[in-house]
């Protein structure tokens, strides 16, 4: 599902951002890709929407949900 990649997304950014934990140039390049995508298949809004929602995911709420399921 687009929306939830781009929910892993946010919460992924707002962990490293709270761990002080820098992207190295080739993940920031992959994830730089990676939202161009989403961008064009789901539109610039729904993206951001979607991410600002996983920046405010705790990551168990992210973990229990990778069997699809929350």
């Amino acid at each position: 599902d687009l929306d939830r990649a781009a929910e892993v997304l946010g919460t992924a950014g707002a962990l490293r951002q709270d761990s002080a934990t820098p992207s190295n140039p080739t993940q920031q390049r992959a994830v730089s890709s990676l939202v161009a995508s989403l961008r064009d298949r789901l539109g610039a809004d729904a993206v951001e929407a979607a991410r600002r929602r996983g920046q405010c995911r705790p990551v168990s709420e992210l973990v229990d949900g990778a069997d699809g399921a929350g």
